[in-house]
């Protein structure tokens, strides 16, 4: 079985364009959840059964999509959990903000992929 988990947090600190995460904004509207996750993990590291990581910065808009990501660490490197995590990242949506035209926000995702 193919495992791939996402961890929420906070970006540590926002930049003077993004502001930072309000509360419960990290909550999904309607994850994407393909019946088959072995598309989102890197083939030749699941032919070898090699587990990983990648942790991405991405910028969300107000209406919960997500506007960009930074791959930020990878491990193993060289791999692909990088290139599939920020893959990844583009899919998902968040909850809408209240306010239509907040500024966009910062959130900083890990995503582990197992192979139990």
């Amino acid at each position: 079985m193919i495992v791939i988990f996402a961890a929420d947090a906070a970006a540590p600190q926002a930049s003077s364009q993004v502001a930072a995460a309000p509360e419960g904004a990290l909550r999904w509207v309607c994850p994407d959840k393909p019946e088959n996750n072995l598309t989102y993990y890197p083939d030749r590291a699941r032919d070898r059964g090699i587990a990983g990581a990648a942790n991405v910065d991405c910028t969300v808009a107000a209406s919960g999509r997500v506007m960009s990501c930074t791959l930020t660490k990878e491990e193993p490197p060289k791999w692909g959990f990088g290139e599939k995590a920020l893959h990844t990242a583009c899919l998902l949506r968040f909850k809408p903000l209240a306010d239509p035209d907040a500024p966009p926000y910062s959130v900083n995702k890990t995503f582990r992929f197992g192979t139990n």
